[in-house]
């Protein structure tokens, strides 16, 4: 199934393709917040999602599990942003956009025209949706 192939595509290259959200956020939240809706919308149609507020839980990164926002902001400012400042270029950023449009594009077309799920297909939109809701938030 193509939306579970370009999931776990998206998860495995989420990290790497954040590292340029700090020089260019509101480019990236704009985007980011499309594809979540259109996530929320898919998952809708399969399950039904809670309707309060995101409750936020652990956050994991580089196998450290963080508590507080605190800390993972911490965290997140001194081994990965650090890295984006260093090495960005505008063509990374680009193809870190395309990369995002591509998923987009997929849940998009699931969305006109799929009508089945799987337990594995609404268990890694559930991650990419904490994920895009852990990076909005942050």
């Amino acid at each position: 199934d193509e939306v579970i192939k370009q999931s776990r595509k998206f998860l495995d290259e989420f990290d790497s393709l954040l590292l340029h959200k700090e020089l260019y956020r509101s480019l990236f939240l704009y985007t980011l917040e499309s594809v979540r809706d259109d996530v929320v919308k898919l998952l809708q149609r399969f399950i039904s999602l809670p309707t309060e507020p995101f409750q936020h839980g652990a956050i994991e990164c580089c196998g450290i599990s963080f508590e507080g926002k605190k800390e993972y902001t911490n965290h997140y400012q001194h081994v990965h942003n650090l890295k984006a400042v260093q090495s960005v270029t505008l063509c990374e950023m680009k193809l870190a956009l395309a990369k995002i449009a591509i998923f987009q594009r997929t849940i998009h077309g699931y969305l006109r025209a799929g009508n089945l799920s799987s337990c594995e297909m609404i268990y890694f939109l559930k991650q990419v949706l904490k994920k895009l809701n852990n990076t909005i938030d942050f």
